[in-house]
């Protein structure tokens, strides 16, 4: 029949258990507020650092996407410029207009106002063919559409219709190019062709402008997904730095005491041993 052990052995071995198991906690809680990860391991919260991963891909898609839409913005707001600049010039053109398609100008006038025009409509062409961002197009015609993305995850995206041709000639019949006001009947005509210019730059404004809403808007949900996703992301990733030092504290102090007692429990066969001799 086996003796049990004694109990001084089984206390030595228990402490000696605990001691380690102390150990690797200790370690452990180091090991992540060194890193700043409230998990150094996937087997010990697969489902967690799972999650967190996804967060954390949402989180760079949506600053991606967020980059997107300023590309976007810049796009709508140097068409913007261009056209507001070309209805400055239009209006100019229809007091022009309107200045000698009175019968109190002269046919001196007229010619000096015509050569007016014809700098104008240089000016417009100008910025009808050149207006362009990031080498794209954007007012003479070539311009169909294009399409931004808001969230790469859920397909979220805003796209901006085509713009109508702005050169002279290709303002869907209302052109300007034929504009001459060195008549009177020519002055006439050509207030009802700066009145439909002022339409067709109507419309074009109505494009982009829409499109900058709709691009601000959908900016504005993404900071806030930004903005709710990283807290979220930190509690499910991040090591609890309070917490985590308290445990640790606590660890050492039972290292201490499992040492301490440690030692006791291995010295007491010596103080047996002493009184029997």
């Amino acid at each position: 029949m086996l003796n049990a052990p004694p109990v001084n052995l089984l206390s030595s071995m228990q402490l000696t258990t605990d001691r380690a198991i102390n150990r690797l906690g200790a370690q452990s809680r180091v090991q992540r507020m060194s890193a700043g990860l409230g998990l150094e391991a996937v087997p010990n919260g697969e489902a967690s650092v799972i999650a967190g991963a996804r967060m954390n891909a949402s989180e760079r898609g949506l600053s991606l996407a967020a980059r997107d839409v300023n590309d976007g913005l810049s796009l709508a707001q140097t068409a913007d410029a261009a056209l507001g600049e070309m209805s400055v010039l239009v209006q100019h053109l229809s007091e022009l207009a309107k200045t000698s398609a009175s019968p109190t100008s002269s046919s001196g006038n007229r010619a000096d106002l015509q050569t007016e025009v014809v700098l104008l409509k240089a000016n417009l062409n100008s910025l009808a063919t050149t207006t362009a961002y990031n080498g794209t197009k954007l007012l003479d015609g070539s311009f169909t559409s294009a399409t931004f993305q808001i969230d790469r995850a859920t397909g979220q995206s805003v796209t901006i219709g085509s713009i109508a041709n702005m050169q002279l000639a290709g303002a869907n019949g209302a052109t300007l190019a034929s504009v001459d006001i060195s008549t009177q009947a020519g002055a006439v005509l050509a207030v009802e062709q700066t009145d439909a210019a002022f339409m067709q730059i109507g419309a074009a404004m109505s494009v982009v402008g829409s499109f900058q809403n709709s691009l601000l808007n959908s900016l504005a949900d993404a900071r806030v997904m930004s903005q709710k996703g990283s807290p979220a992301r930190t509690l499910a990733m991040d090591a609890n730095v309070a917490a985590e030092t308290a445990l640790q504290a606590r660890a050492q102090i039972l290292g201490q005491a499992g040492s301490a007692m440690l030692a006791q429990a291995n010295s007491a066969p010596q103080v047996v041993l002493s009184m029997l001799r």
